[in-house]
């Protein structure tokens, strides 16, 4: 993760997923120790623009 907020989160993945897809995911909460599952939106992707060609920054929407 390399942003997260109450609306969304920011990745950076090995392929870009499709867009509006949904993924399972378990957001740390380092305070508790502990992750919580939600489900979130693919809301963009775009290759990053150095660095190996297969990694992608990937814009999440939670939805839960």
């Amino acid at each position: 993760t390399l942003n997260i907020s109450s609306g969304g989160m920011l990745l950076v993945m090995d392929h870009a997923p499709d867009l509006l897809q949904l993924l399972k995911l378990h957001v740390p909460i380092p305070i508790q120790k502990t992750h919580i599952p939600t489900l979130a939106e693919v809301a963009w992707t775009r290759p990053l623009p150095m660095g190996p060609q297969d990694l992608h920054f990937v814009g999440l929407k939670f939805v839960l």
